[in-house]
């Protein structure tokens, strides 16, 4: 809920802002301080915009100590029937954080020459020690344990690592294109490196970003697009997300050290690229964050980049390389396993053989029951299709 601000300047100052969102954050974040400037201290807007900077500052640092409410709002209850009351809650220090860069910006709005000192004077930024950390194991097993979509989903987000609003405005035609791109090229030189880089521009920051699809995504997409029958990559939304994950979770039995977030993907990503040797600044660039350097120094980056990430995505960024390793070695205890219980019901089959001789009713009885216990041991080869729903363009 937007707390309403009728003056002139703040008008203009939210007209000046580049994008919709960050009017948003900004209008609701000054809302909040502006009502409690008016509601603690019986001040409006009109006596901020005379005070002097001192007064200012004094007032932004009493506001961030004075453990701030945010808004409550009411909202359509999904699992109810009717609205539902959110009450006010305290706001952590990173909104307090958000609401002081809003009050800022518009100190600097109003005066460019007077802008609002708060350098090192402001709470500190809170890690999240509350969620889940996903290990490269972790991963593998939610996507093991989901099906075409969810398996793209959790591929291609622990391949690209973006934030969850980017990650579903990826263009669906553009991946399309990079895939049947890679396949052409595949078809020429069957020893073409499976992965695509491609660059990006991250919509909720404007940052110029190289987005990466590795084997496992690419794999992943190609069974999901031809089931796919909307025009985008995946047809979510961001509470969407949240509850594919919570799900993910259960299905795939993870036990968990704290809250379950999409957003802590997008960590591991970033996390396993520095482990992997990529410069922080490699790592950003892919991650989409934002890094103070030139288009030449960008291009440069992209080079390593591409040249890298293929050597050492098998050991640090493919999340199903647990199948490799120890986990190689556990599958072939099973399979070892399995090859014994074979060679028992064979020898039971040629002791039955020898006792029953060649009567036949109970013998082919008894044989075709074996038979099938046989069968079932035997693993079964998944199909899958590779085929692509044509595009126009």
């Amino acid at each position: 809920m937007t707390i309403e601000i009728n003056d002139k300047d703040f008008s203009e100052f939210l007209e000046e802002l580049k994008t919709e969102s960050t009017r948003n954050i900004y209008s609701y974040g000054l809302g909040i301080f502006f009502k409690w400037l008016n509601e603690s201290k019986g001040l409006t807007i009109a006596d901020f915009k005379t005070m002097k900077t001192k007064d200012r500052v004094h007032y932004a640092l009493v506001f961030q100590n004075s453990k701030p409410l945010g808004e409550g709002r009411i909202y359509k209850s999904k699992r109810k029937r009717g609205m539902k009351e959110a009450q006010p809650k305290p706001l952590s220090n990173n909104a307090i954080n958000s609401v002081l860069s809003a009050l800022q910006s518009f100190a600097f709005h109003l005066d460019p020459d007077r802008p609002l000192p708060l350098k090192g004077k402001r709470v500190a930024i809170e890690e999240d020690t509350t969620s889940h950390d996903y290990s490269k194991e972790d991963l593998g097993k939610l996507y093991d344990f989901q099906d075409a979509k969810g398996k793209a989903i959790i591929a291609v987000a622990s391949s690209c690592g973006l934030e969850v609003k980017s990650f579903l405005a990826l263009d669906r035609e553009r991946v399309e294109a990079e895939i049947r791109a890679l396949d052409e090229k595949t078809q020429l030189d069957p020893k073409t490196p499976q992965f695509i880089f491609y660059d990006t521009v991250r919509g909720k920051t404007h940052v110029k970003g190289l987005l990466v699809l590795n084997p496992l995504a690419i794999e992943s997409l190609k069974v999901w697009l031809p089931q796919n029958p909307t025009k985008t990559l995946f047809d979510m939304t961001t509470s969407g997300i949240t509850k594919f994950m919570h799900n993910a979770v259960k299905k795939a039995n993870l036990e968990l050290k704290g809250r379950v977030r999409f957003h802590k993907i997008r960590s591991w990503t970033y996390t396993n690229l520095i482990r992997a040797g990529f410069s922080s600044e490699e790592s950003k660039i892919i991650v989409h964050k934002s890094i103070p350097k030139s288009d030449a120094t960008y291009l440069k980056l992209k080079e390593g980049i591409t040249e890298k990430y293929p050597q050492v995505y098998e050991q640090f960024l493919n999340i199903r390389s647990h199948m490799n390793g120890n986990g190689l070695k556990k599958v072939n205890l099973e399979v070892e396993a399995l090859k014994e219980a074979l060679k028992k019901k064979d020898e039971e089959i040629e002791s039955l053989k020898a006792q029953l001789g060649t009567s036949q009713t109970d013998t082919k009885r008894v044989l075709d029951s074996l038979q099938k216990q046989i069968d079932a041991l035997k693993p079964k080869p998944e199909k899958q299709s590779f085929k692509y729903r044509r595009t126009t363009t």
